[in-house]
């Protein structure tokens, strides 16, 4: 399945914005994890030249200092995803990437513990990019390509949040690791010697730079020229008159329906702004027709897209609201029959659907776990053989994660969409969770068998890479399916909600994982370092909980026919 508007002749625009897409996020996957790894030798770097070795401090305030930037973004991302509804997308995303840039950087420079945490505060207060990102993909991509395109967005994220780690952990103290030969570069006083993690800051903020510049030239703006419902609508729905099937998509009977609009002074209104939206659409390169997007409590069915049969759509009550808001307008299907009065309105309020708070409870919650882990594995690894962790160095840490990123590259790429198809949203969802059942308990296992040579490399390796499997899975199914229900008008403020919320339970992780650590040497309790990935699974579990009350319907997205 390809990407429609990388297929569009438009002189290379498709591929632009696409590319920029791809690259800010992946900037931005850099600099949320790069304080995974570094951030704890920060803290342990400052504490011995304080003389302090407290295991327990060092956790604490390294899970604080961690938080700080999604602790920033849970107060302003809501705000951002209003402001992109308003003055656009590209202006959102724009600001952010300079805050990022210049908060990276300073967090590289920083002599103290205070100095750093303002960096990444300021940074995540004015970033509003991930929740506008994701927007600008939702309007930027057809329905067949949905699947796809978020798998590539989530291999951007992932690929961000892996080499992250994998940065800091090769690049920190560089005149004693990958610059130990290099005596010319690594003088005594060099600025190497005197600020051991300023080179991996800078490697993060050139890449933020690139994305910054890419996507002022690049990219285009989403928003619609006009903001009335009724042209959002026309946007969201893409409605036109039936045309054929392309071949093996089945019949567009089946799956399309129509506006019919009487001559009345509000149809005259909607069928201008319906023009627009088309109008819109075409000047991004986005293929409109051949397709009819329902199904019921505004949640939209796109089993016809991938190439499966479906049923004719059913409409949910709440689309009524649609007839009474444009008089004199009838909704009918492709044969001229009036539907059943059950059919569903995407112009319906975010804060009134129950998918909806199912969704992002969902994502807030994978948000959590995988956070967790992130900000707890480095902790463990490097804290001595004694209490409990592998006694691991940066660069040791940084083989695993390198590894973890090589899986996902391969995964997202030539398996996943294939599975999800087979699987739908929900399945596909759910497997994800399982699998991270797997990553959590593995990594902690580990510490074991540390005199066994070899065997707790091989246990880390082996759960990063289940990890990477686990990840792409559970984070596109819920990109999808949130894209897809979201209702008409308010994508941005739907993913400003879902950042908002998954800023806060990124902000919450890492505290709660430092805090974790500390508390299980309080505890005194054999096998004390299993304590913070035992209490992730509690949080696997209650998505999994939540996952049930899915509808049926959800899982039609982005899944085949059974005969395909």
């Amino acid at each position: 399945m390809k990407l429609s508007w990388i297929s569009l002749d438009l002189g290379g625009l498709g591929v632009a914005q696409f590319s920029s897409i791809w690259l800010i996020y992946f900037a931005q996957g850099l600099q949320t994890s790069l304080p995974y790894t570094i951030a704890v030798y920060m803290i342990r770097y400052w504490s011995s030249s304080k003389g302090l070795h407290d295991e327990q401090r060092i956790g604490q305030l390294t899970g604080l200092l961690t938080c700080f930037y999604q602790l920033a973004q849970f107060f302003t991302s809501y705000p951002w995803g209003m402001i992109s509804d308003r003055w656009g997308r590209k202006p959102v995303i724009l600001i952010g990437n300079l805050t990022s840039f210049l908060s990276v950087v300073a967090f590289g420079y920083s002599d103290s513990f205070l100095q750093a945490s303002v960096a990444r505060f300021a940074g995540g207060f004015f970033n509003g990019i991930t929740g506008a990102l994701k927007t600008v993909l939702g309007e930027s991509c057809d329905a067949v390509a949905q699947a796809q395109a978020m798998s590539y967005l989530n291999l951007a994220w992932g690929l961000g949040t892996i080499l992250g780690p994998v940065i800091g952990g090769y690049f920190v103290y560089p005149c004693d690791g990958i610059l130990r030969h290099s005596s010319s570069l690594c003088q005594h006083d060099s600025w190497l010697q005197t600020r051991p993690f300023a080179l991996p800051c800078l490697i993060v903020a050139a890449v933020t730079l690139a994305g910054s510049i890419m996507g002022f030239f690049c990219m285009v703006e989403t928003l619609p020229s006009a903001s009335s419902p009724e042209e959002n609508a026309a946007f969201r729905y893409n409605i036109l008159p039936a045309q054929p099937a392309a071949e093996g998509q089945g019949s567009t009977d089946d799956i399309q329906a129509r506006l019919l609009m009487p001559t009345s002074g509000s149809a005259q209104l909607f069928r201008q702004s319906h023009d627009l939206g088309l109008e819109r659409r075409e000047s991004l390169g986005i293929p409109v027709g051949d397709r009819w997007q329902a199904s019921r409590s505004g949640s939209i069915e796109r089993k016809a897209s991938f190439g499966g049969t479906s049923p004719r759509p059913t409409f949910s009550p709440h689309f009524q609201q649609l007839q009474r808001d444009i008089e004199g307008t009838q909704l009918v299907d492709t044969n001229g029959t009036a539907p059943p009065m059950d059919a569903p309105s995407s112009l319906m309020p975010w804060w009134k659907q129950l998918d909806m708070y199912l969704l992002l409870s969902t994502y807030g919650l994978i948000a959590l776990m995988y956070t967790l882990t992130d900000e707890v594995t480095p902790i463990f690894a490097s804290a001595p053989i004694a209490v409990g962790g592998l006694a691991w160095s940066a660069s040791e840490l940084a083989g695993p994660f390198s590894f973890r990123g090589v899986i996902l590259i391969i995964y997202a790429l030539f398996i996943y969409t294939y599975a999800q198809k087979r699987m739908g949203i929900v399945a596909s969802a759910q497997l994800g969770l399982w699998l991270t059942y797997v990553h959590t308990i593995m990594v902690p296992l580990a510490s074991l068998w540390t005199y066994i040579p070899h065997l707790p490399e091989a246990i880390m390796y082996t759960a990063m890479a289940v990890k990477a499997v686990a990840a792409t899975h559970a984070y596109t199914a819920i990109m999808v399916a949130t894209n897809e229900i979201a209702p008409e008008g308010q994508l941005g403020s739907v993913n400003g909600v879902s950042q908002t919320l998954a800023a806060l339970t990124r902000a919450i992780a890492p505290a709660l994982g430092g805090a974790l650590w500390a508390l299980s040497f309080d505890l005194k309790i054999p096998l004390h370092q299993f304590l913070a990935f035992f209490v992730n699974c509690i949080f696997i579990a209650a998505a999994q909980i939540l996952m049930l009350f899915f509808k049926d319907e959800a899982n039609v997205i982005g899944k085949d026919s059974p005969t395909n």
